[in-house]
């Protein structure tokens, strides 16, 4: 999970934002001079500097105030690329490829129907341990409000039309106040469903030779960065599916990710990991998780992390923490 928030970054763009609504609303900010110098700050760090604002603001959550600051500067090239398209439709199509530029955390779908234009994301499978719940939850939030906040600035004053919106967290009252839309919770991906009547919006600053060496600049900056490899993340995922699936095995996880078990090793190999080290990550935090739960028996919790009987997951917790599962949990009671 660590090498995972770490690893992934958000840019200097949305720290400056952050930032900038601090000074506005005569906050705290989370970033010293220093780190709002640099290029990108980890995605650790943007968790706790969300949480670290939202614990000052008093008027509630505060991310639907953040989002009404965004302007292309704040999402630096790939804001200005958008400004120069002719429509919204040539947004969306560059929009899952460059916005890692500027947030980088899991892949960003694009999807085309005949009724709605879908911008989708996966919460990454530190959540599903557990970690970061909260503050991840103000993140999604903040950066689906950001999301429809750009998009909206383009073309006003067109009204950009939202039939739904699927999120992976439990229904909030927070959520629901600051969305006013329809709202899915508890859903597989984090999804706005956007009305194809939008997708031929113009953009109100066009500038087609401006947009020409945008496109070009991008592409070679895209290109430069560093590769954005999220296979440690798939593989975590879909090793939770194996876990639910009770197939926690290296054959059907390969599988599930449409490789070979033979390639799937090698790029163990190659991460300096193992299926068996990623597998013991998962269930020992999903153990975690499940033992702060006092409805679940122990044996349930064996269960639910798909191992055959009882005795194993106690050898294992054991291994892992120096306790037993019940033991540990009486300690978290008394915490």
């Amino acid at each position: 999970m660590k090498n995972f928030l770490r690893a992934k970054s958000i840019s200097n763009g949305l720290v400056r934002l952050l930032d900038d609504f601090c000074s506005i609303h005569n906050l705290k900010s989370p970033f010293d001079p220093e780190i709002i110098k640099k290029d990108s700050i980890s995605f650790e760090q943007w968790l706790n500097a969300v949480s670290f604002i939202q614990d000052q603001y008093s008027k509630g959550c505060f991310c639907m105030d953040v989002a009404k600051l965004i302007h292309p500067s704040y999402i630096c090239i790939h804001g200005y690329l958008n400004s120069s398209s002719i429509n919204l439709m040539e947004v969306f199509k560059s929009f899952s490829k460059y916005v890692s530029l500027w947030f980088n955390f899991t892949p960003v779908q694009i999807e085309f129907n005949n009724q709605y234009t879908m911008l989708s994301w996966e919460n990454s499978s530190y959540l599903k341990t557990g970690h970061f719940l909260e503050e991840s939850r103000i993140s999604e939030e903040l950066i689906t409000l950001i999301f429809i906040s750009h998009f909206s600035q383009l073309v006003y004053p067109e009204k950009i039309l939202i039939e739904k919106i699927d999120v992976m967290f439990s229904e909030n009252k927070c959520c629901d106040f600051h969305f006013k839309y329809n709202i899915n919770y508890n859903c597989e991906r984090n999804k706005i469903y956007f009305n194809n009547k939008i997708l031929k919006y113009k953009i109100n600053s066009f500038d087609q030779y401006l947009n020409m060496l945008l496109k070009n600049q991008i592409e070679f900056v895209y290109t430069s960065t560093p590769a954005k490899d999220f296979f440690i993340e798939e593989l975590n995922q879909n090793i939770i599916k194996a876990i639910k699936a009770n197939k926690p095995n290296v054959p059907y996880v390969a599988t599930q990710m449409g490789l070979s078990v033979r390639v799937l090793q090698n790029k163990l190999k190659y991460y300096e990991t193992s299926f068996i080290d990623q597998l013991c990550f998962i269930r020992k935090n999903l153990a975690f998780k499940y033992l702060k739960n006092s409805d679940l028996s122990i044996s349930q919790i064996a269960n639910l992390l798909a191992y055959k009987e009882q005795p194993s997951f106690n050898r294992s917790f054991k291994l892992w923490t120096g306790l037993t599962p019940l033991e540990w949990r009486n300690q978290a009671m008394l915490q």
